[in-house]
């Protein structure tokens, strides 16, 4: 489970760099440019946060 949301954090946080280039419609590949970055950052964020959460978890109950 683990190894999936290491997966997760680092296809979140790559999908914040996937440009989107193109002359003809430059404002909205600036928009899809601002979208995946905002996308990429939520699910990195959303993802490591699960991963802390379970380091923490499997911490807790190794201690008792």
């Amino acid at each position: 489970m683990d190894s999936r949301l290491m997966y997760g954090f680092v296809a979140g946080f790559a999908f914040m760099f996937i440009p989107v280039r193109s002359d003809l419609l430059e404002g909205l590949a600036q928009f899809l440019d601002t979208l995946l970055y905002v996308i990429g950052l939520v699910a990195a964020v959303i993802f490591g946060a699960v991963l802390i959460w379970n380091a923490f978890r499997s911490l807790k109950s190794s201690v008792k």
